[in-house]
């Protein structure tokens, strides 16, 4: 005769064990249903996350070794950071004889957002020579102080011939602000002509235990349910306390108002350019500018740096990825690489050896 307690026990376990399977067929009918129907409501982010990490001098920078894929746009792209923290082939600091280094400052498009690191200009670009090697410093995100911060960093001790900056825009204003993307990061201000660094080192106010963090990373690349579900909670937050996205967002609208402020970012803005090419120069490196700002290739043409004006070249909605994204596809990507090797070749950067 099976003890009374026993029983009790065992239609407990069972009624957990339902419960357990009744609750994973409801999330998966849920998640189906979501996928189906309403797949859009909040997509899957286009760089996965979890691939970044806090750094004290940057803000943030890719995490070295990481490795995740993200299919937003029906094609899955693999975003793998090397070793030293960078997307893109391992490439040691030491130089290799006979080999010409070109290192790429940038952003997002520099990086490669939505674009699979063999069809990105940084790997088109040394195939219109011979013995030339790219080293891409491209972090999404990052604004031209960055650059210039990841350039002393990182960026010297690869001993480049020649350092390229790609400066689509100047998107959410990003050199004139602590605060970007939820993140705190450097930036400077223009002080008697100098430029003085403000909010370094970084604070680290979005740190979480890892466990939590990665959970939630996974949640948010593989689980409709619950981007929507946080989707949702961010719009029922909002009613409560200021939203720090909607706030930068709204400063952005703002700003895009004001020509006082308009003038102190394309000034920021140029100011840093001039500093990155001085300091790349000081290093016995060649430098280029490829930007489709105006007033940022205004301020090349008269402080003779060399530059490239991607505008033209650019201008096709042809090249755009989906969804009103603002970076270009694998098809801009090619024309990019092809108008920075007709510029090296016009102006001998690349020597003719490398030809």
């Amino acid at each position: 005769m099976i003890p009374e307690s026993n029983n009790n026990s065992m239609s407990s376990r069972k009624k957990i064990v339902f419960s357990l399977v009744l609750l994973g067929l409801c999330v998966g009918l849920i998640e189906g249903t979501l996928r189906l129907f309403m797949p859009n409501i909040s997509p899957m982010p286009v760089l996965p996350l979890g691939i970044g990490q806090y750094d004290p001098d940057l803000g943030w920078c890719p995490k070295p070794g990481a490795i995740a894929s993200s299919d937003r746009f029906d094609l899955t792209v693999e975003y793998k950071v090397n070793s030293k923290g960078l997307r893109g082939p391992l490439i040691p600091y030491e130089r290799t004889p006979g080999t010409f280094r070109i290192l790429l400052l940038g952003d997002s498009q520099t990086y490669g957002y939505g674009v699979p690191i063999e069809k990105h200009f940084s790997h088109l670009l040394p195939g219109y020579f011979k013995n030339v090697e790219v080293v891409n410093l491209g972090v999404s995100g990052y604004g031209v102080d960055q650059e210039l911060l990841i350039y002393r960093k990182k960026g010297q001790r690869f001993q480049p011939d020649l350092v390229i900056s790609f400066v689509p825009h100047y998107k959410a204003h990003r050199h004139m602000h602590s605060r970007r993307w939820s993140k705190e990061k450097p930036h400077f201000i223009l002080q008697d002509g100098e430029l003085i660094i403000q909010n370094t080192p970084v604070p680290n106010k979005n740190s979480m235990p890892q466990i939590v963090e990665n959970t939630h990373n996974w949640l948010q690349m593989n689980s409709t349910t619950y981007r929507t579900g946080l989707y949702f909670w961010e719009r029922i937050l909002v009613r409560f306390r200021e939203n720090p996205a909607d706030v930068e967002y709204n400063q952005y609208l703002r700003d895009n108002e004001d020509p006082a402020f308009l003038r102190e970012l394309h000034s920021l803005g140029g100011a840093i350019i001039r500093a990155t090419a001085e300091e790349v120069e000081q290093h016995g490196s060649a430098y280029m500018l490829a930007s489709s700002i105006p007033e940022l290739i205004a301020m090349a043409k008269e402080s003779e740096i060399l530059h490239l004006d991607t505008s033209l070249a650019l201008n096709n909605p042809a090249f755009e990825l989906p969804q009103n994204h603002s970076h270009i596809n694998e098809a801009g990507n090619g024309v990019l690489a092809w108008e920075l090797a007709k510029l090296l070749k016009q102006n001998n950067l690349v020597p003719e050896e490398h030809w």
